[in-house]
């Protein structure tokens, strides 16, 4: 069994996808017990062939590719879980990065040591020419922040047991239209301990940029989240509705005053 799985999932990418191999080829060659699943949902522009000649290099008892058409983004996630073995999963998908072997290998060792049931890290946001324009600010962590839509943890350096994520029962296909990963950290911030922190940037996430549109979806997000989990409770979903547009009008003054 390995420490770790990386899972990425990619669809006709061959840039973003060897961006990602790149930076994992610097985690595998530092010989950590690290397993790579690639789920490409069979692009037909090379993609295919630039993870077969990945699996087929000197990391080959690392790897494992699998190439064929899926259900779209969260079955592709959901397959790459089933194929791990890793005690812990990290779904980077192509396009995004490992930041370098240094963090890694202290991510990997709080791992061991603690054995937590999820561990947090930091994320650099990239814009469409891969410059950081912005650093999560997701520590320290606060369950009720998080779930209330005020801290987020992007799932690029959010890393949780796996057999927490297969009892959880991977992405719900009933939230896969707009946040089902969201949705499986929600589910862990509220049922796990708290997380294990580093304070360090792990990866760094493909965002295209952070527009006030990505901004201000982040929790609207998590309110349709909410009202699914939550059920139809009509005065629970009123004081949700009332939450998200609190949050909504307190993003607009931000963005009116300049401050983000």
């Amino acid at each position: 069994m390995h420490d770790l799985t990386v899972v990425t999932v990619v669809l006709n990418d061959v840039a973003g996808l060897r961006r990602t191999l790149d930076s994992m080829r610097s985690v595998l060659s530092a010989g950590e017990l690290v397993q790579h699943v690639i789920i490409d949902g069979g692009s037909v522009d090379g993609t295919g062939d630039v993870a077969r000649e990945y699996a087929d290099s000197e990391f080959a008892e690392s790897v494992v590719v699998v190439s064929e058409r899926d259900a779209g983004l969260y079955d592709a996630m959901n397959k790459g879980l089933a194929l791990a073995n890793g005690r812990y999963v990290l779904f980077l998908n192509a396009d995004d990065e490992i930041s370098g072997p240094e963090v890694f290998s202290i991510v990997l060792e709080r791992l061991r040591t603690v054995q937590p049931v999820w561990l947090i890290s930091r994320t650099a946001f990239l814009n469409e020419v891969r410059d950081i324009v912005g650093i999560s600010e997701n520590m320290p962590f606060s369950r009720w922040r998080h779930l209330l839509g005020l801290q987020m943890h992007a799932h690029p350096s959010t890393i949780v047991r796996r057999d927490v994520l297969v009892e959880l029962g991977g992405f719900n296909y009933d939230l896969a239209d707009f946040a089902a990963d969201w949705d499986v950290v929600v589910q862990v911030a509220r049922k796990a301990p708290k997380p294990v922190e580093v304070d360090d940037v792990l990866s760094l996430f493909a965002a295209g940029g952070l527009s006030e549109r990505r901004i201000a979806d982040t929790h609207k997000v998590l309110g349709r989240i909410r009202d699914v989990r939550l059920g139809g409770r009509p005065g629970i979903r009123l004081l949700n509705g009332l939450w998200t547009g609190l949050l909504d009008w307190r993003l607009h003054q931000k963005l009116t005053a300049g401050s983000i």
